[in-house]
């Protein structure tokens, strides 16, 4: 009923901005409340599991970022949300990975593990000639002191064959 009406209204008049503003910002919401519904509805009602792929975003944000050449700060966060969020789905740490069967998001922390450490290293080749500032420094610092103290390092099981 309410689209209908914005199209009426912009039938007559389709040079009001604002309405145009309106209807998108309406479309928008409705869109967004359907979709929110539908979630919950498939949470609650069915049985089955939805694979939580909210870490591949951190992850790509981060991979993002380090081709923007952006602040270390912005891409080193992102990947350790996406670790975070890789150890709250249950990811498991291997001593080996099986490949024939990799354990559940094996790859995917080994991935982020050697990422961060990755992208440190060629941030300090670029700046090999120039010192780092101190913030980066201390970015640099924590990540590897964090990733060092992670599940990925003190973690791990053997491999089931």
């Amino acid at each position: 009923m309410v689209c209908r009406c914005y199209e009426r209204s912009l039938l007559l008049d389709p040079s009001q901005s604002t309405l145009w503003i309106e209807r998108g910002t309406f479309s928008y919401t409705i869109h967004s409340f359907c979709s929110n519904l539908l979630k919950k509805l498939w949470y609650s009602c069915s049985g089955k599991d939805i694979q939580d792929e909210r870490w591949l975003h951190h992850y790509m944000l981060g991979k993002i970022a380090e081709k923007k050449e952006e602040d270390p700060q912005i891409f080193v966060e992102h990947y350790t949300k996406a670790s975070e969020l890789l150890h709250e789905i249950g990811a498991t740490y291997p001593f080996h990975i099986c490949y024939s069967a990799p354990q559940p998001l094996a790859v995917e922390t080994l991935e982020l593990y050697y990422r961060v450490h990755a992208c440190i290293l060629k941030s300090l080749e670029d700046n090999e000639d120039k010192p780092l500032p101190g913030q980066t420094i201390k970015v640099f610092k924590e990540a590897i002191n964090r990733f060092g103290k992670s599940s990925f390092v003190t973690k791990v099981s053997d491999c089931v064959r």
